[in-house]
C-alpha cells in the first residue's frame, strides 16, 4: 500500500516536471490577460474553507516556543521536522536512545507537548519526512525497512497526536525519470522497472 502511494506522488512530481514550461523569458512575460485589474477583489465561497499557511520545516522546540507568536503572524500549521529527517530514520532513535519507544520516548514527549499547544491555537502539526536518499527498488531488504519505518512514523505521528505526514521527496528527483544513471538496465527493462515500482 505504502508503495503504490509513493509511487502516485512519484508519477504526479514526473508529470509536473514533465509538463511545466521551462523558466526563460518568453515564459516569464505576462500577457494582457493575466494583468492584474485594480479594485478587483473576488470575495469568499460559501463552504470552501480559507487556504492556510503552513511553516515548512519547525522543530519541536521552535513550536514549543513560538507557536502562539506564529498564530498571531497567519501560520495555521506545521511540517515539523528534525524528527523522522528521513525515509531511513528509526524514530524512536531521534531522543539519543533508541531503547525508549512509546510513552517513554522523550521526542514522543515533546511532540505530543508541541501538538496540543498547536491545537489549543488552532493550528494543525504535520510529521515531516524528507526522501534524502535514493530508493532501489529491487532491494527487497530495503523495502521491508522503509515500510517498517513507515509504520512507526505513523505511529508515532497518531501518539504524538498530530494531524498526519508530510511527505518531502525532491531530493530524489533524479530517480523520477526512465535515464537517471542509477538505472544501468543491467538484467531488467523499463517495462520492468515499472513493475517493480508498481
Amino acid at each position: 500500500m505504502l508503495l503504490k502511494r509513493l509511487t502516485l506522488a512519484f508519477t504526479v512530481f514526473f508529470f509536473f516536471c514533465e509538463t511545466t514550461p521551462s523558466l526563460n523569458a518568453a515564459n516569464l512575460e505576462r500577457k494582457e490577460s493575466e494583468a492584474a485589474i485594480p479594485g478587483l477583489s473576488y470575495g469568499e465561497v460559501e463552504d470552501l474553507p480559507k487556504p492556510k499557511t503552513i511553516f515548512f520545516g519547525a522543530g519541536l522546540d521552535n513550536i514549543l516556543a513560538d507557536a502562539a507568536e506564529w498564530k498571531e503572524r497567519g501560520i495555521d500549521a506545521f511540517f515539523v521536522d528534525y524528527v523522522a529527517r528521513e525515509w531511513s530514520t528509526d524514530i524512536w532513535s531521534t531522543d539519543g536512545k533508541p531503547w525508549t519507544i512509546g510513552d517513554s520516548d522523550e521526542t514522543l514527549k515533546k511532540a505530543k507537548k508541541a501538538a496540543a499547544i498547536c491545537r489549543e491555537n488552532n493550528q494543525q502539526t504535520f510529521l515531516k519526512i524528507s526522501f534524502d536518499h535514493t530508493l532501489d527498488w529491487f532491494d527487497d531488504i530495503l523495502w521491508q525497512r522503509a515500510n517498517s519505518n513507515f509504520r512507526q512514523f505513523a505511529i508515532f505521528a497518531r501518539e504524538a497526536g498530530f494531524d498526519g505526514i508530510a511527505l518531502d521527496i525532491e531530493y530524489i528527483n533524479e530517480q523520477y525519470v526512465f535515464d537517471w544513471e542509477g538505472y544501468d538496465y543491467d538484467g531488467y527493462t523499463r517495462k520492468d522497472l515499472v513493475e517493480k515500482i508498481e
